[in-house]
């Protein structure tokens, strides 16, 4: 009994780890997929657990409804803004911008499970997505952000792409280019930066099938043309629309103001002492940079994309000031402080390497250490954000994967057997790295696990509306400017994904940020009695300052004394404590004149 059974794994490790022309049947693996996708799903989506950045939140609060003259977002596709605008519009009890990201994010991973359970070796497999699902999924759900999600998405749609290209199945090229087009629209440059591994994934195939199959080959280049075109049409015809609705006036001073905003306060710039004359010269005094480069901004009266712009110019940081040794060190101190992340990119290379050997040896090395030098590159720009890190190395596993999928029959001359050791060691280094990964997921996230949380996708709900900053905060005739960065605590209260009620909005509105400069920031404003932000707390009665930052309350005040009134004074009339122990309070501050 005991030796049929050996008989029988010993088989089975051959078709799934040897083969190279045999796909697994398509009901299991559909089963497995979907079980796959809805354990990850389900306990990570359904959570109390949340984690930031609050891009998403910012990008869900835009095309809400919340605002009037909205419809837009500076960072997805106007085709996909304008879905989930009208959607919101249309259909007001939902949360259509989660509702259709959290959907994405499904789909897309259940399509990657499918593609490798069904047509790639048994270990690579589960090891890859184990990697997924423990690093890359919470990136998309507890902390969602819509760069993780259109790197799943693109990652997802090529594998598919590639897979029905080598099989010549063309209902996993139609998948594939709805799931390219759909990351493209999350984040056009994810498409971009996936473009060099997906060129080293299509040259690792064409030498895999090895010299004197020229008709095979050439078929191969045809059915990928044909796969590009298409995928260019879908992703060129939203690109095409993007680009005219963005080019109105209305929406085009949004764009211009943006770009010369994002530079004083997401890359490095010089100190004001350092470039002092020149900054005085355009008259921007310390308080003015100041408060530019701690998302400040709110003042379109003064602070204008042009002047932003000027100010940026002369403060650049100069590229002689960084180091490309400094950025290579810096990313390989990063792994070496992030082991897991380290380590499971070493199973999923020790099991693709144990399958191919020399065969995939360059693959592998160019595909991760790719990744490793784009990392390098965007530290060395002075910006490498995690959401862009991880979309890098999740990018990276497509070159490692394609070098495996099935392919149709004939098998190609270069394909030579594996080993039957190799292929066990590669199974069970992925059989239990996958299985570590659910534990992790289990342990970490299980305790938090929380039914209720299907709320999240409803545009009003007692939790959001019972919330003490929320109520402390809603008032109306009164309004409460906030400072950016402490807006995030009450972001983390609606846990980075419920939408605040619209009463609430109606006494909101910020001092600076990417929807600055907008219409419907513009529109919004005016329609609650505050057209300049800044100029209005000295202006308007009952207007309130939000913030924890005391430097922010003193550099306020001389810039209101530089430009609006000499003898302009701040109070701080309430601090609101927050339940985070040790946190320091929410200050207001009334602005006032003798």
């Amino acid at each position: 009994m005991s030796d049929r059974v050996v008989e029988r794994v010993q088989r089975t490790l051959k078709v799934w780890g040897r083969c190279p022309a045999e796909s697994r049947p398509v009901a299991p693996c559909v089963a497995a997929a979907l079980a796959l996708t809805l354990f990850v799903i389900g306990v990570l989506v359904l959570n109390d657990d949340y984690r930031g950045p609050d891009d998403d939140l910012g990008i869900s609060i835009v095309l809400s409804g919340l605002y009037p003259d909205g419809g837009q977002c500076l960072f997805t596709n106007a085709v996909l803004n304008g879905i989930i605008y009208q959607l919101n519009i249309a259909l007001p009890e939902l949360n259509w911008f989660l509702v259709i990201e959290r959907l994405a994010v499904t789909v897309a991973f259940f399509s990657f499970c499918y593609i490798l359970l069904r047509h790639a070796p048994l270990g690579l497999s589960l090891a890859c997505i184990g990697f997924v699902a423990y690093f890359i999924m919470p990136k998309c759900t507890l902390g969602s952000n819509f760069t993780v999600v259109a790197a799943l998405c693109i990652v997802a749609g090529e594998l598919c792409c590639c897979s029905g290209i080598m099989r010549k199945a063309p209902s996993s090229c139609v998948a594939g280019t709805l799931l390219v087009t759909l990351g493209f629209m999350w984040r056009a440059l994810v498409l971009l930066l996936s473009a060099p591994f997906l060129v080293l994934a299509f040259a690792g195939l064409l030498v895999r099938l090895g010299r004197g199959q020229r008709q095979r080959v050439k078929a191969l280049v045809v059915r990928a043309l044909v796969c590009a075109i298409a995928v260019g049409l879908c992703v060129g015809g939203a690109l095409a629309f993007d680009k005219a609705v963005w080019a109105e006036p209305k929406w085009a001073d949004w764009l211009e103001y943006n770009d010369a905003r994002y530079a004083l306060v997401d890359y490095p710039m010089s100190d004001y002492d350092e470039v002092r004359d020149e900054l005085a010269s355009i008259g921007v005094s310390e308080s003015d940079y100041w408060l530019m480069r701690n998302w400040i901004t709110a003042d379109p009266d003064y602070i204008t994309s042009d002047l932003l712009m000027e100010v940026s110019d002369i403060a650049r940081e100069p590229v002689a000031d960084r180091s490309l040794p400094a950025a290579f060190l810096a990313e390989g101190r990063h792994l070496v402080k992030s082991p897991l992340l380290t380590v499971s990119l070493a199973c999923v290379a020790a099991c693709a390497l144990l399958l191919g050997r020399k065969r995939v040896l360059a693959t592998v090395v160019l595909s991760l250490g790719g990744a490793f030098a784009a990392c390098v590159l965007f530290r060395y720009t002075g910006r490498l954000p995690a959401r862009v890190e991880y979309s890098t190395w999740l990018l990276s596993l497509l070159p490692c994967l394609v070098a495996f999928l099935t392919i149709r029959p004939p098998a190609p001359v270069a394909a030579k057997p594996v080993g039957l050791r190799h292929v066990t060691a590669s199974a069970l280094i992925g059989v239990v790295f996958a299985l570590l990964c659910a534990v992790g997921l289990v342990l970490k996230w299980a305790p938090t696990f929380n039914a209720e949380r299907i709320d999240q996708f409803e545009k009003s709900s007692a939790f959001v509306e019972s919330n003490d900053l929320v109520q402390r905060f809603t008032e109306p005739g009164v309004v409460y400017v906030w400072d950016t960065t402490t807006f995030t605590q009450l972001e983390k209260q609606l846990k980075y994904r419920h939408l605040p009620p619209a009463l609430f909005m109606g006494s909101t509105t910020f001092m600076g940020g990417w929807t600055q400069g907008s219409p419907l920031v513009r529109a919004h404003n005016a329609e609650i009695g505050i057209p300049n932000p800044i100029r209005g707390l000295i202006d308007r009665p009952d207007t309130y300052f939000v913030t924890r930052r005391k430097e922010a309350i003193e550099q306020l005040t001389r810039y209101l004394r530089e430009h609006y009134s000499k003898d302009a004074k701040a109070e701080v009339v309430d601090e609101v404590p927050l339940s985070e122990k040790g946190a320091d309070p929410l200050l207001v501050v009334r602005f006032y004149t003798d």
